[in-house]
């Protein structure tokens, strides 16, 4: 038995067992690949297949003598040392796999799909891996067979002399089973498993949110998923003056709703803060209709992409602040800013241009420091924005003698901040354009350590604006 096996799964028998169960033997043993037929019917030479939960091979030579250039990939090295020669194995468990790379095809056979709690990690790790279009097949048990599955013998697969169904008990959506292999050779094994079933309708919803198009039916067992096309996601922000706040976010909400997209996006006296996301055509429409607007044209957004809606939800509200620190930026005049090249090389050179030495102002929240910043920054660990001014009030002597630069996520917080620097500092004060998103976008991760932490599903990007988690 497998120490690190999955809870529900054992094995027992001749060989080495996997985490679930599988018996190495076993599964050596058997090389029929006939099911994968609707497989190899849509599958074109050349194509880069991944092939997740290879097992001992099974499928991994048919899909190679059907011209694949194949990646398999198995958590058992006892398995993998059965495969063939003439492709790549990786040795890693489905739910964790990051390979840093994009494939024509991903298949998820076996029934893999019906682990009772990883089902959903491992549609998310055939999406990652898959490159837009690309597309998942995945193999399920038919329906009527967990549903009426007894103890009894049952038809043999080739290779095996008899099966049997030792134990088939149901509590709610969940199957246990235990089956017994004899080989024609006198080998036996046995196998217990822990099945969870679904319909369609929550297959579509895993699918969904992993970010692949309605599933397609193949067969009574093989589903087609297609990756669907990136999700575009912006935030911008402007301070401008907004007394019809009210009605502009009635209209604004009816537009975003007609398109499907999901966000926040907050109004205020003092202007406008969003965060949105959707097909990249839908947020072009509604970004188009806003700058429509005299008061926000030539309004610029920071795009990142994705490959699933990373909101749950669309948000339109109206509050006193689109960024709360108590002070309402009514009828004030903008902060000097600098953008990211210019702060870059002041970085590079250790100063700014009139050669004054620089004192970067990180103006987030102290979690949100925590994923990363600018080397050598100062961090007064606010807990909330409305702290600000208390904090700068207390640690205003520290910044005496430099030009200080304030920075946040996407430009928003450190724009008040730095008309409040400006305002009570005898010093040079200045923004940086766009915050950490739009320097990582012009600069890169130059001077930064760490990642960026965001408030949505992707909850921290990388320098180049991927998810790091």
């Amino acid at each position: 038995m497998n120490a690190n096996a999955f809870e529900g799964f054992s094995g027992k028998g001749p060989g080495e067992q996997t985490r679930d169960g599988c018996s190495v033997e076993l599964y050596a043993a058997l090389q029929d690949s006939s099911d994968l037929a609707p497989v190899l019917a849509r599958l074109r030479p050349g194509e880069r297949v991944l092939e997740l939960g290879c097992g001992a091979g099974r499928h991994s030579r048919a899909l190679l003598a059907a011209g694949a250039e194949l990646t398999a990939v198995d958590d058992s090295p006892a398995m993998l040392a059965h495969l063939p020669a003439g492709l790549r194995a990786v040795c890693a468990g489905i739910e964790s796999l990051q390979l840093g790379e994009r494939h024509d095809l991903v298949l998820l056979a076996s029934g893999l799909i019906h682990h009772p709690s990883l089902a959903q990690a491992f549609l998310a790790s055939a999406r990652r891996h898959l490159r837009e279009g690309g597309r998942l097949l995945l193999q399920r048990h038919p329906e009527r067979f967990l549903r009426e599955v007894e103890p009894g013998d049952r038809e043999p697969s080739p290779g095996l002399a008899a099966l049997r169904v030792l134990r088939a008990s149901r509590q709610g959506e969940l199957l246990r089973l235990r089956l017994a292999y004899r080989h024609a050779d006198g080998r036996r094994w046995e196998h217990a498993a822990l099945l969870r079933n679904f319909d369609e309708a929550t297959l579509a919803g895993w699918a969904a949110e992993a970010g692949f198009e309605p599933p397609e039916p193949l067969d009574e067992r093989w589903i087609q998923l297609r990756a669907a096309a990136p999700c575009l996601n912006i935030s911008a922000y402007r301070f401008v003056p907004l007394p019809d706040a009210a009605q502009l976010c009635e209209r604004l909400q009816a537009l975003a709703e007609t398109l499907g997209l999901k966000g926040t996006v907050l109004l205020a006296e003092e202007g406008l803060n969003l965060f949105l996301a959707g097909p990249a055509a839908a947020v072009h429409a509604w970004l188009d209709a806003l700058r429509a607007d005299p008061r926000f044209a030539g309004l610029e957004a920071k795009e990142s992409w994705s490959d699933t809606q990373p909101f749950k939800r669309l948000k339109l509200k109206i509050k006193r602040e689109i960024i709360r620190m108590d002070q309402p930026l009514l009828g004030r005049e903008r902060a000097p800013a600098v953008d990211a090249p210019t702060l870059k090389r002041w970085l590079d050179q250790g100063h700014d241009d009139t050669g004054r030495p620089l004192k970067l102002l990180d103006t987030r929240n102290a979690f949100e420091v925590d994923a990363g910043g600018f080397d050598g920054a100062v961090d007064w660990r606010i807990s909330k924005f409305t702290e600000f001014p208390a904090a700068l009030a207390a640690h205003r002597e520290e910044l005496a003698g430099h030009t200080v630069v304030s920075y946040c996520t996407g430009g928003i917080r450190c724009e008040k901040a730095a008309w409040l620097l400006a305002e009570q500092l005898d010093t040079p004060a200045y923004q940086l354009e766009g915050g950490i998103l739009k320097y990582f976008e012009l600069a890169g991760g130059a001077h930064y350590r760490g990642d960026c932490f965001v408030f949505d599903e992707r909850e921290q990007l990388s320098a180049d604006l991927s998810p790091s988690r």
